[in-house]
């Protein structure tokens, strides 16, 4: 029996990782704020001393999709994803496990465009959000090498699985209302992946160590990927607006409160954002499926 801990299982992501680990030989303990947690803590504290020796670690707590409009907003960012994964790591120390995996971000490269962007680019991700990962990725780096733990750091970009979160999940809920649009010619493509991909993967990460980007088996468009959406809602026409337009609309919803379109959001759906999957191609068998296989 193969001993596992999962911070953030009852997360968006953790959740689909967890079911993965139960169809296999695995003992799976939890670490997540939901009450049936095997450990009910808020990793932005201390925790108690682990006694029991993990094989593996899957660290996919951490806190995301959220603009911080505050101060105190953005130190939540450091709080969960910096300091807690600290205190997790310090709670591991008497009996550190063979494997840790940490779930990270193409944020970190603080790119707003690019085409198949590789892990040896620089990390100058300004956001909280980019900032505190950049800060785990480091602290996990120094960890790992003084504890002897193979370490894996895992950069997601556009992450698709049920009751997804964040640009899919505000996508999703576009087109359900009707409200959602692509705009007419483009062809920037987004480097997406699958959670169902990325939860069957991590059972083969145990011996490995490295920094990884992950992608799907192409890029998509923003009317590939809403048109897969909108079959399986049985929503047969998206509108396509003229860029001029989109971006006239942007401007304006500068100034609008909760606007869907701003000159932000223009600009991400109007330029490419890809990674290269390359090295986790060779190095760790990658072998993700087509978008056709989402499941909203």
């Amino acid at each position: 029996m193969i001993d596992i801990l999962v911070s953030g299982a009852f997360g968006f992501l953790g959740k689909v990782i967890v079911e993965n680990l139960s169809k296999g030989n695995y003992k799976i303990d939890s670490l997540d704020l939901d009450p049936r947690a095997t450990f009910k803590y808020n990793i932005t504290q201390p925790l108690n001393k682990f006694a029991i020796k993990y094989h593996q670690v899957i660290h996919v707590a951490g806190l995301a999709h959220m603009v911080p409009k505050t101060k105190v907003e953005e130190k939540r960012f450091f709080d969960v994803n910096f300091h807690g994964t600290e205190n997790l790591c310090r709670a591991l120390e008497s009996n550190p496990p063979d494997s840790f995996v940490f779930i990270s971000t193409i944020a970190v490269y603080g790119r707003d465009f690019g085409k198949l962007i590789e892990e040896t680019e620089p990390l100058i991700g300004t956001s909280p959000y980019a900032k505190s990962k950049i800060l785990a990725e480091k602290f996990l780096e120094d960890w790992s090498e003084k504890n002897n733990v193979n370490l894996v750091i895992l950069r997601l970009p556009l992450l698709a699985g049920s009751n997804a979160k964040g640009n899919l999940g505000a996508m999703i809920n576009g087109i359900k209302k009707g409200y959602y649009f692509n705009i007419k010619g483009s062809n920037a493509k987004k480097s997406i992946v699958l959670a169902e991909d990325v939860a069957e993967l991590i059972p083969e990460l145990i011996d490995k160590r490295g920094t990884y980007n992950l992608s799907g088996d192409k890029d998509y468009t923003f009317e590939e990927i809403s048109s897969v959406i909108a079959r399986q809602l049985g929503k047969k026409n998206i509108r396509s607006i003229p860029n001029g337009l989109v971006k006239l609309i942007s401007k304006v919803g500068d100034h609008i409160p909760f606007s869907p379109i701003n000159t932000d959001k223009y600009m991400k759906m109007s330029k490419d954002l890809t990674v290269s999957a390359d090295k986790a191609i060779k190095e760790l068998g990658w072998k993700p499926r087509s978008l056709d296989n989402y499941k909203i």
